[in-house]
């Protein structure tokens, strides 16, 4: 995927998230949510192909067991979830709706810890979890839509900040996951839906700070660093 066509593209997702949260609830909306995803999942399948070698499905099977068990101890999840790693040089992280999550090589490149990789999938579980792709297509009076997604991101950073320390991971990865992400071109051009970037920092610290969270906590394990070289030798 060339870089023009990622950054079009990511524009044009989460600009979709957020006009579909200005159109009022009828019969044909989920058809037509189901279509976009769809739609939005071949494109990244086609264009970028899915990494699946052994190094990558170790590593994905071990996250993705471990966060399903933390966040289910947090609330129930109501479809299996599965990890769709394509090889995009973007980094990109979102969640299809039922159970499907899809993220980039590009992604796994700018993380230098799994403990932030982990807080980018949890936060795509609590995505799931919360239902909030239900609710950017329901109707909230006193809310616009950009403060709707806003809120919806917040809710996301917190429930994966407590699926990291149920996990065992070091939760204070969430904050610098945080900060290295939305200086990337890719968060400049998604900024209308999101919270600032101080937001989501001071919201994580008061929650990290009154979950009386204790060391240690995983920050990195050797398969994950082998992913990445892998990765990275494979520019």
């Amino acid at each position: 995927m060339t870089s023009h066509f990622s950054n079009l593209f990511v524009y044009l997702f989460v600009l979709s998230l957020v006009l579909a949260s200005c159109s009022p609830k009828h019969p044909g909306a989920s058809q037509k949510q189901a279509a976009h995803d769809y739609l939005l999942n071949r494109t990244l399948s086609d264009r970028c192909g899915e990494i699946a070698n052994e190094t990558s499905t170790r590593e994905l099977e071990f996250l993705r067991t471990r966060l399903i068990t933390a966040a289910n101890q947090i609330k129930s999840l109501r479809y299996p979830v599965r990890l769709k790693f394509v090889a995009c040089s973007e980094p990109l992280a979102f969640s299809l709706g039922a159970g499907t999550i899809i993220f980039s090589q590009g992604l796994v490149k700018k993380l230098p810890l799994e403990s932030q990789l982990a807080f980018v999938i949890a936060h795509e579980i609590g995505h799931e979890a919360l239902g909030h792709l239900e609710q950017l297509s329901q109707n909230f009076p006193y809310e616009t839509p950009i403060e709707i997604s806003r809120r919806l991101e917040q809710e996301a950073d917190q429930f994966a900040l407590k699926v990291l320390i149920v996990a065992g991971y070091d939760p204070r990865s969430s904050i610098s996951t945080i900060e290295a992400l939305m200086t990337s071109e890719t968060a400049d051009l998604a900024h209308g839906g999101y919270p600032s970037l101080r937001s989501r920092q001071e919201t994580l610290a008061h929650f990290l700070n009154a979950s009386q969270w204790q060391e240690p906590g995983i920050v990195n394990r050797r398969d994950y660093n082998k992913l990445r070289s892998e990765l990275m030798q494979n520019r």
